[in-house]
């Protein structure tokens, strides 16, 4: 799917169901879409995306500050329909930007993924 958001379309796929969670990547997702396990898709439809000027969207990387992230997860989030979603960050550049988007936009809530190697060990929301 594409959302235009600011001059940038952003892709991005979604994957099982329960409650909306995205997960942003400058470098693209697709390994986020084929890695996630179905215990987390059964309670969770996530959207992975990525951000603009990374994997499939379009947009200047340069202009990815955090008020320009967060506009866009926002974005994101109401082309899902959803009224609050959760935003998962992974590796420590992620978490600090889940985090961060956050602060600017209060419908997203943050996320903390566990995980050693390719194994998804746990999902935190923290609110």
């Amino acid at each position: 799917m594409i959302v235009s958001v600011d001059g940038a379309d952003l892709f991005y796929e979604t994957r099982g169901t329960g409650y909306p969670c995205i997960v942003p990547s400058i470098l693209g997702t697709t390994v986020f879409e084929r890695l996630l396990p179905p215990p987390l898709t059964d309670a969770f439809r996530f959207a992975c995306v990525d951000l603009r000027g990374g994997g499939r969207s379009t947009g200047d990387p340069a202009s990815l500050t955090f008020d320009v992230l967060a506009r866009d997860l926002d974005a994101v989030r109401l082309h899902l329909g959803a009224s609050r979603v959760a935003v998962l960050g992974y590796m420590a550049w992620g978490v600090s930007d889940a985090v961060r988007a956050t602060w600017d936009a209060p419908a997203l809530d943050p996320a903390l993924l566990v995980a050693v190697g390719l194994i998804f060990v746990e999902l935190t929301l923290v609110t």
